[in-house]
């Protein structure tokens, strides 16, 4: 993930940052502990990953769910994870 740049904006709830990399990670970072990396999901379908690095999306929080969309296509939700 070192290297990855983000390319859409971010959300926040509560003392955590959620932002897409361009490398197709949701990411968790804590923003008491000077953005502390938390948790990472992979978002793109593991069957068909996305190849060009061009995941560009804002997560998006709407009643404790949070939602993204991918570089391969649809959106997904996020409901009870860790931190959400």
């Amino acid at each position: 993930m070192p290297g990855q740049a983000i390319l859409a904006g971010s959300a926040f709830t509560g003392n955590y940052v959620y932002t897409v990399t361009n490398g197709g990670y949701l990411v968790v970072l804590d923003a008491r502990r000077k953005g502390l990396l938390i948790q990472k999901e992979y978002i793109n379908d593991r069957a068909h990953p996305g190849n060009n690095d061009y995941t560009m999306s804002t997560p998006v929080i709407v009643d404790g769910r949070l939602y993204v969309g991918s570089e391969t296509g649809g959106i997904r939700c996020f409901i009870g994870k860790k931190n959400l």
